[in-house]
């Protein structure tokens, strides 16, 4: 550095220095310490280093030093007026790099404002609840189709009906050695399933470019992109990916059930099975035609404008009763299957269940279902509201009850609120014990009684059992068709006309399925042995 930086500083150092000592004994130094005076003041042109043995300020140092030990302190007052440049030229440097950042920031900022402004103007987007089942259907369609690095694996869950883990399925079974059934062994013919974790992912369909955004919060949302003013390209997306899944999901009924949320209560799906056939539902062919029948011309797409116009609440009503295990559940899930309508379960035993949940229930319903009230005789509100109201009500059994009227329940299901376009089915064994006000037409618009098992129908639940067209590889089933029919015949004869529930008959024969032989022998055995049991309970 110069010394002019320094030299000013010094050369007042030591004029107050130099004042010092001529008060003092050391007057010979006084005037030696002036003519140093003076060399500090003509040394502007000079350079302080402290590498060079030739300082202009080495001999002031040193007569410091001589007279006072300690003059260390001028020599670090010195470097610090050294540093105090370098200190400058550091602000200096410091001050241009913030003012680049600065800069980068603001062009940063821009950047992503005018990006934002045509994504706003240049870009579609649609945004996906993840509680959706458009979500269900986007998912199914990712996880075959995009090709990204960062994916989500899940264990399949417990969905034996699932088209791949049926494939698994088969490949166990022909490569399956023993005859004892190992859950370990099997599981490694089963896969994880892989789908787009949260964040950002590019795919094509159709030759166009899709952006997806998953978020990363737990109750997430999904928002799909393309860069194209009209949204047309994702609506296109969206029902292909709603086709290929139900293609897959359409040889299965979905089974809804209501989940208590904060805000709203809404329906969830828990299960899916494949849909029953109506052949194996054990009810008279003619009872069974005539339902049939009933439901699709409900369904009919003209059948909206016909009940519109002769001021009809577009809806329908089944009850179905009879004895325990006669069918009458079954038969609502094959209707499920064989109309392709989801089925929503509700409990009215239900202690959280109040009016305005199950106002809220039923006003969330799709446009064409199946809403299902299991048991309705077990609820206590089932009871005639004269009873209700009576003080003996102590001596009822002891049923489940609820919080629930009877009003309540009248008014989901045919008020002036009340959702239209679904199909209600109520199931009680005990028809009798129901209201009136329940049982009446347009609530209840057909009911179809369930009885003990006939013969006709034992035949038909034996040659269910045995019949080859519901096999699988690698089943021990195998029959020809006369003697099964011969069989059939000959178990239906041993047991007597409307005695056992369809339930109980196949209960027994699902014990030995794969041994029709050992059926019919054991078939009169076990007949005693269940009239000797009710006997005992006082049934008959």
């Amino acid at each position: 550095m110069h010394e002019s930086i320094v030299g000013r500083p010094v050369h007042h150092l030591l004029e107050i220095l130099g004042k010092y000592l001529r008060r003092s004994r050391y007057l010979d130094l006084a005037g030696t310490m002036s003519q140093l005076q003076s060399q500090t003041g003509n040394s502007s042109q000079r350079f302080y280093s402290r590498d060079i043995g030739a300082s202009p300020y080495g001999a002031p140092i040193a007569m410091l030093d001589a007279v006072a030990p300690s003059h260390g302190v001028v020599a670090n007052a010195l470097d610090y007026f050294h540093n105090l440049a370098i200190f400058k030229a550091t602000v200096t440097f410091g001050t241009l790099i913030v003012a680049i950042m600065s800069s980068v920031t603001s062009l940063s900022f821009v950047w992503h404002r005018i990006m934002n402004l045509a994504g706003l103007y240049l870009q579609s987007t649609v945004t996906i609840e993840a509680d959706d089942t458009i979500h269900t259907h986007v998912m199914t369609w990712l996880a075959g189709h995009i090709i990204t690095n960062n994916l989500q694996a899940k264990t399949p869950r417990a969905s034996q009906h699932d088209c791949e883990e049926q494939k698994k399925i088969m490949e166990y079974v022909r490569s399956y050695k023993g005859e004892k059934f190992h859950l370990i062994e099997w599981q490694k013919f089963l896969q994880p399933s892989y789908e787009p974790y949260r964040g950002d992912h590019t795919f094509e369909f159709n030759g166009k470019k899709f952006w997806i955004n998953r978020s990363r919060e737990d109750t997430s949302s999904t928002d799909l992109a393309t860069r194209q003013i009209n949204p047309e390209p994702i609506k296109e997306f969206l029902q292909e990916a709603k086709r290929i899944y139900l293609d897959r999901e359409c040889s299965k009924t979905m089974i809804f059930r209501p989940k208590d949320s904060h805000w709203t209560p809404r329906w969830v799906c828990v299960s899916t099975r494949p849909s029953r056939p109506m052949s194996t539902i054990i009810l008279d062919e003619s009872q069974k035609g005539d339902l049939l029948a009933d439901i699709n011309q409900f369904l009919h797409p003209t059948s909206p404008r016909w009940y519109a116009n002769r001021g009809i609440p577009y809806r329908r009503g089944y009850l179905l009763h009879g004895p325990p295990g006669t069918g009458k559940s079954s038969l609502t899930f094959a209707l499920g299957g064989n109309f392709g309508l989801p089925i929503y379960c509700l409990s009215l035993v239900d202690p959280s269940l109040t009016e305005e949940r199950l106002m809220a229930y039923f006003g969330e319903l799709p446009h064409r279902c199946i809403m299902l009230l299991e048991d309705i005789d077990t609820v206590e509100m089932s009871q005639k509201r004269q009873a209700e109201e009576d003080d003996s009500s102590n001596k009822r059994d002891s049923r489940p009850k609820t919080a629930i009227p009877l009003t309540a329940l009248l008014n989901a299901i045919d008020g002036v609120a009340s959702h239209e376009g679904r199909i209600l089915i109520m199931t009680t064994n005990h028809p009798e014990k129901l209201d009136p006000a329940l049982k009446r037409s347009g609530r209840v618009d057909v009911t179809v009684e369930f009885k003990l098992a006939s013969k006709q129908q034992t035949f038909n639940l034996f040659m269910n059992m045995y019949a080859n067209k519901y096999d699988i590889e690698g089943s021990k089933t195998t029959v020809t068709e006369e003697d099964l029919i011969a069989a059939a015949e000959a178990f239906s004869e041993k047991l007597p006309d409307c005695r056992f529930s369809p339930a109980e008959i196949q209960g027994f024969l699902m014990v030995r399925r794969d041994d029709y032989k050992r059926a019919l022998r054991d078939v009169e055995k076990w007949k005693d042995s269940v009239f000797a049991k009710r006997k005992l309970e006082g049934r008959h």
